[in-house]
């Protein structure tokens, strides 16, 4: 899925700080993390929009390097509503992918991760034995 987008496509990763390293860990060269913060993105909407505009004035101007821009939304409520907002509004060839939760599965067992971290939702990661990453794709927990 990954070595198909990065073939000709810059990625973009929209959200909380904790997946800076999503880039490296896939071997992403044309991969972008825009941060946002680990809960208060609804706040921070208008300045992630700014953010994502910003990346997609960029992928335009390179549009002889880039044949599409890939949007990741993982910032929950937030992903949606940009989404939704910009979806069909900008220029040229936009994929736009709201991962949810999907991501923290990997970051369980990755160095990354802190243990006990007072973020909502993380129950959820300690209420289940996430070692079948490991197992099944041992290149993505490094």
């Amino acid at each position: 899925f990954f070595e198909e987008f990065e073939r000709d496509s810059k990625i973009v990763l929209i959200g909380r700080e904790r997946y800076s390293n999503f880039g490296d860990k896939l071997g992403l060269k044309n991969f972008f993390h825009l941060v946002t913060h680990a809960s208060k993105t609804a706040d921070q909407y208008d300045l992630i929009k700014d953010k994502a505009i910003n990346e997609h004035r960029d992928y335009l101007d390179n549009r002889d390097k880039y044949k599409r821009i890939v949007y990741f939304g993982a910032t929950g409520a937030t992903s949606r509503a940009l989404f939704g907002e910009l979806h069909g509004k900008m220029e040229g060839n936009v994929v736009m992918i709201d991962v949810g939760r999907a991501l923290d599965v990997y970051y369980r067992l990755d160095r990354v991760y802190v243990p006990n971290t007072p973020e909502w939702g993380y129950e959820w990661c300690y209420s289940f034995d996430p070692s079948w990453i490991a197992q099944k794709c041992p290149y993505v927990i490094r």
